[in-house]
């Protein structure tokens, strides 16, 4: 995918091992902390975990001078393009960055949700800068790589993840304002 030029937000995808994708800093700290369950717990809950495979790469997004998030791709999903950061997503997260910069749009404390997350690169954008609850939605299969990157980024207890079906009105736990 063609990066956006003259910007420090967009950067490219870093391959690496997915054993190998771990979250630093604070987020390092919480999947410390989430590691000490039972394994017999954390294994029934399969959407803690992302599907495995050999090939990922970690793309750095920088909200401010202080805070990059980290949003890694999941290649070789079959028959699915959930798993990457579509340059839409990325002009997107840049414009809502730019905006709160300038004062046009203010998301503090603000409910988002964001239909067909993939990645969730938009919804932990806006709970980057801020938002009160975040909620990721898309397709069950996506889940435990969609629970990874709000981990990853120490976002656990603002953004949360839920598969959607389009033949609900929406998702149960997800209800209206």
């Amino acid at each position: 995918m063609p990066s956006m030029s003259n910007s420090a937000f967009a950067t490219s995808c870093v391959p690496i091992k997915q054993a190998a994708v771990e979250p630093s800093g604070a987020a390092a700290t919480a999947a410390a902390q989430h590691e000490k369950k039972p394994a017999a717990a954390a294994a029934a809950n399969q959407q803690d975990v992302a599907p495995q495979n050999d090939t990922a790469c970690v793309r750095e997004v920088e909200i401010n001078d202080d805070q990059t998030l980290q949003i890694a791709e999941q290649h070789g999903l079959e028959n699915d393009a959930g798993g990457v950061v579509w340059d839409a997503a990325l002009v997107l997260s840049h414009y809502l960055v730019k905006q709160q910069q300038e004062g046009g749009v203010n998301l503090k404390g603000k409910r988002v949700i964001e239909l067909g997350a993939g990645t969730g690169i938009v919804g932990l954008t806006a709970a980057a800068l801020g938002a009160a609850e975040v909620v990721l939605t898309d397709r069950q299969h996506l889940l435990g790589h969609l629970n990874s990157n709000i981990k990853r980024n120490n976002l656990h207890e603002i953004a949360r993840a839920t598969a959607i079906s389009w033949d609900k009105a929406h998702p149960p736990d997800v209800q209206p304002p």
